[in-house]
């Protein structure tokens, strides 16, 4: 079964940290050429500079705080970036 990734502006606590995080970007790749299920900021501090960006994977994810805004164009990219994660994170 093909895993489906959070909306933008979802709010999760992470692994490892007591602080909210909200989802600013889907598949993305960091500095060092890893590609993560997603990248976040830190609430209510949002994107100060690159360090506050917060790269982690959907099962580094132990709670959901808030599901971001979904309506047919998000559900159709969450699907598409699903259906082609593998590609994505190997670089094709």
């Amino acid at each position: 079964m093909m895993k489906k990734l959070l909306p933008l502006g979802s709010v999760v606590q992470i692994k490892e940290s007591t602080e909210n995080i909200m989802i600013i970007a889907r598949m993305v790749r960091n500095l060092e050429t890893e590609v993560y299920d997603y990248c976040g900021c830190i609430l209510p501090k949002g994107v100060i500079d690159r360090d506050c960006l917060k790269f982690f994977n959907h099962n580094d994810i132990i709670s959901l705080q808030f599901i971001g805004f979904q309506n047919e164009e998000e559900i159709k990219f969450n699907f598409a970036l699903c259906l082609h994660e593998k590609e994505l994170k190997a670089g094709i």
